[in-house]
């Protein structure tokens, strides 16, 4: 079972390369004491029960990925995950706790596509207007994630079934740090700590244009208190030369 988990993982890992595309400040202590991190406590930007994450892709990428392994049975995934009362009360933990789908969840940003629409029609007459989720899961942002070591061998553990299965990564990460971490953070917790992201090519370019693609402006003035920027493509940004010691 461990191996077949394991070949599935490395088929369809969970980590990508968008995070090269992020640029942070922070070293591993200053990053711990900023975000008020201990042995047991994780950070993650921001964590929602899925069902309550309406206009998004979230719900119905995650929905398919269990329809799709429930109906293809390429691997015996239940097994290798806590039960779902189990997996609720971890998740009850952080305040998270799952509902009913509703119609209103299954739509996201893309519905006007008449592609999408019917998909939505057909899973809501399959389903019904309220149904449960397949498995207690959460959603969050997942570009940066601090885990803790001691919950580390879990965590990988639940990513690697959630990668079997090919369950979305902003659904797959939360869940899994989630249910391995006795306490997680999030922005709203760290303020005035915060990330910034850039969703359209016009404000990257703008950032590029303002700071003449020098990375040492990037955490200067106003964005002093940034734990990131993403994406900062960083073969287009110059970096400054890191002072070496003399050689003895």
């Amino acid at each position: 079972m461990s191996s077949e988990l394991e070949k599935e993982s490395l088929r369809d890992p969970l980590s990508s390369s968008e995070a090269c595309e992020g640029w942070t400040r922070l070293a591993t202590g200053s990053a711990a004491a900023a975000l008020r991190l201990d042995r047991r406590t994780a950070y993650l930007k921001s964590l929602n029960p899925l069902d309550r994450v309406p206009w998004w892709s979230h719900l119905p990428r995650s929905l398919q990925a269990f329809d799709r392994a429930e109906r293809e049975h390429f691997v015996e995934f239940r097994k290798a995950l806590p039960d779902p009362q189990a997996a609720t009360d971890r998740l009850a933990r952080h305040g998270q706790r799952c509902g009913p789908v509703t119609w209103r969840a299954r739509q996201d940003r893309s519905l006007w596509r008449p592609q999408r629409y019917w998909r939505s029609v057909k899973d809501v007459a399959r389903r019904g207007l309220r149904s449960s989720l397949p498995y207690p899961l959460v959603m969050g942002y997942s570009d940066l994630i601090v885990v803790p070591r001691q919950a580390l061998p879990e965590f990988a553990h639940l990513c690697g079934v959630f990668a079997s299965i090919r369950l979305f990564v902003e659904t797959a990460a939360p869940t899994a740090l989630a249910m391995a971490c006795d306490v997680v953070r999030t922005e709203h917790d760290v303020a005035p700590w915060r990330g910034l992201e850039l969703w359209r090519p016009e404000e990257v370019a703008a950032l590029e244009d303002e700071l003449a693609r020098d990375v040492s402006a990037l955490f200067a003035g106003e964005r002093r208190d940034l734990l990131y920027v993403h994406p900062i493509k960083l073969s287009r940004w110059h970096i400054p030369d890191t002072p070496t010691s003399p050689s003895p």
